[in-house]
């Protein structure tokens, strides 16, 4: 995938942060992000659940429940192919979510190493995301990101050495970098590209319009959030946004728009 486009959810029913909101419309506006993706032209998306914080380690049941629910929904009425990111880095939820939708992969934020975040220590997600394959039978691909710049590393350990080992020890399909800054990310991508050339490789945050083609340039994909929405980190995904980027990535945006699905009927309660 060249194009990936987030799906920055609202704050979900159980969380801290959650305001109420009906947990119908979260739902909508997940679709509606996830249909102006695809109609710009994206190669995939990938729900998250961005606002809830302060996140937890491992998510609790409720918020596996409706992410659940959510990708459903999202898988149900559209073609895009859906990732699933689920904060702070709690595989088990996220592979079992991704069965559950079909998802076309996970995203992990913590696969080899450990973080000290403001949740504290992050484990590698390794170990638990490929005993969870195991038990569901599943060959869903792991995205793994060798740093998250919302966590700083226990002991600094070299890129390559970080790479050698999500691909050798964890078998993650794509390698996803990030830097502190736009100069940083590349030199970040050339050195992995280096160290293990055949994995895909992702640039995941801090890509626009400006820089895009560019990063396409050093990697073969990207993952884009802010610069797609209306209000950054917040949403909604602009379709004029995702189209200019699409546009900016050298790639024809899409000319047909996916048709809006008719609401199913409420059911009228049965009477005994």
């Amino acid at each position: 995938m060249r194009l990936v486009g987030m799906i920055h959810l609202a704050p979900l029913p159980g969380s801290s942060a959650y305001g109420g909101e009906a947990f119908e419309r979260i739902v909508e506006r997940a679709v509606q992000d996830a249909r102006a993706l695809q109609d710009a032209g994206f190669d995939g998306g990938i729900i998250q659940n961005t606002h809830d914080l302060p996140a937890l380690a491992t998510a609790p049941p409720e918020t596996i429940a409706f992410l659940s629910a959510i990708g459903w929904e999202i898988r149900r009425t559209l073609a895009l192919p859906l990732g699933v990111n689920v904060l702070k880095n709690d595989a088990a939820a996220a592979l079992a979510i991704a069965a559950a939708v079909d998802a076309a992969f996970v995203r992990l934020k913590v696969y080899v190493g450990a973080m000290l975040g403001a949740e504290g220590v992050l484990e590698p997600s390794a170990p638990q995301a490929l005993r969870m394959r195991q038990r569901l039978g599943s060959t869903t691909p792991i995205w793994a990101d060798l740093l998250d710049r919302t966590s700083v590393p226990l002991a600094p350990q070299p890129i390559e050495h970080l790479a050698e080992w999500a691909t050798a020890f964890g078998g993650a399909a794509a390698l996803v970098v990030t830097g502190s800054s736009w100069s940083q990310t590349l030199e970040m991508a050339g050195r992995v590209r280096a160290a293990v050339p055949q994995t895909h490789l992702l640039i995941g945050g801090g890509v626009d319009q400006a820089n895009v083609a560019q990063a396409l340039a050093h990697v073969d994909g990207v993952i884009v959030g802010s610069a797609l929405e209306e209000r950054p980190f917040t949403g909604p995904v602009s379709l004029a946004k995702a189209r200019a980027l699409v546009t900016a990535a050298g790639r024809q945006p899409a000319t047909r728009l996916s048709p809006t699905p008719t609401p199913t009927p409420t059911p009228s309660p049965r009477t005994h």
